[in-house]
């Protein structure tokens, strides 16, 4: 017990190797830890950036939905019109409407199946449609005549 008390309280020091060498184990720890903090921090902008554009794609999709509900088929396509949807293209069965909403640029494509209208809802970081960062699809049916 008395070697103990003299080396806590001697004045020996530590060496400069012995200083550099935690240094260098403490800076290589350090280092470590930084780069999983940097990596974790990508991950998390990544993961809102794709919630985000969910939750525009799902809010869209639940604008038609409720246009299904309420409209027939050719009532409802002027309908989505008139809510601020621009027409892009149309053929027999298949409408394409497009918005910008927020920071985002939305796409739906409408196209009737007869019984049923499958739906998709694109959702993309600009006008250029380059990036897509969100998509949701479904079966619809409208509203009887």
């Amino acid at each position: 017990m008395d070697n103990k008390w003299k080396l806590l309280f001697s004045n020996r020091g530590l060496t400069l190797i012995e200083v550099l060498a935690s240094i260098t184990i403490l800076s290589i720890i350090i280092v470590t830890f930084l780069s999983v903090f940097t990596q974790t921090a990508r991950t998390n902008q990544y993961s809102e950036t794709i919630m985000d554009a969910t939750y525009v794609a799902q809010t869209h999709m639940e604008n038609v939905y409720n246009v299904s509900t309420t409209n027939t088929f050719e009532y409802g396509m002027k309908t989505l019109k008139q809510i601020g949807y621009t027409q892009e293209s149309t053929s027999e069965n298949r409408f394409t409407f497009s918005k910008n909403s927020k920071k985002y640029f939305v796409v739906i494509t409408v196209e009737d199946k007869g019984d049923l209208t499958d739906v998709k809802v694109e959702v993309f970081n600009d006008s250029s449609l380059s990036d897509i960062e969100a998509q949701m699809q479904t079966l619809l049916t409208w509203e009887e005549a």
